[in-house]
């Protein structure tokens, strides 16, 4: 009978892994969304901007969360 509850138990963690990542895979699809539209940009350059604005927001958001936090 325990393993009648298993696939239930299953799929209940699965979906609770995408509630708790949603945001991370909505980035990512957005990225990959955002790299098949672009016409002919490289790899290197995509990853290049793509990792030079995480960093610029990043800073960002922590400037202003700092203080706040101080």
């Amino acid at each position: 009978m325990g393993e009648m509850l298993r696939p239930q138990t299953e799929s209940k963690k699965v979906g609770q892994w995408l509630l708790d990542n949603i945001v991370t895979l909505i980035f990512v699809a957005f990225t990959l969304f955002g790299f098949f539209v672009s016409e002919n940009v490289s790899l290197p350059f995509f990853l290049s901007e793509l990792s030079s604005r995480i960093f610029r927001y990043t800073f960002l958001v922590l400037s202003l969360i700092f203080p706040v936090v101080a």
